[in-house]
């Protein structure tokens, strides 16, 4: 699969290159894709995230309330953080610190219009300008 970091161009030719990282994850919590921009976020490889629960960059304190909001996501179809809309939480790094990320979620749905995945855009609020 392709690197997902976005580099696009403005009206002058000049790059504009998004640190958003994205990361896809099955419906049962297991990440199945993880961009450049979520290793240098959160400091795990893609070989170490892959195939893992997202619990990797989950605090265990919130771990249950996560599992809740994400089991009502997937059980119901929808979600109130998608790009209209965000969400400000803690998130681990591989080094065991913390950052505090923003993020939406984008529900992907297969040809029979059930629930796959998830997409989840995450942006380190302590490079926001």
């Amino acid at each position: 699969m392709p690197n997902l970091s976005f580099a696009e161009t403005d009206q002058k030719n000049s790059p504009i290159i998004c640190d958003d990282a994205i990361v896809r994850v099955h419906r049962s919590g297991i990440i199945e894709l993880w961009d450049d921009n979520a290793v240098q976020m959160f400091g795990f490889a893609a070989e170490e995230a892959i195939g893992k629960s997202l619990d990797l960059i989950i605090p265990e304190k919130l771990r249950e309330r996560h599992w809740k909001g994400w089991s009502y996501v997937v059980e119901q179809g929808v979600t109130g953080f998608n790009s209209d809309r965000t969400l400000t939480v803690p998130a681990l790094r591989r080094n065991g610190s913390q950052i505090v990320v923003v993020f939406n979620m984008d529900i992907i749905r297969n040809h029979s219009g059930n629930i796959d995945a998830i997409k989840v855009v995450f942006r380190d609020i302590r490079k926001q300008p």
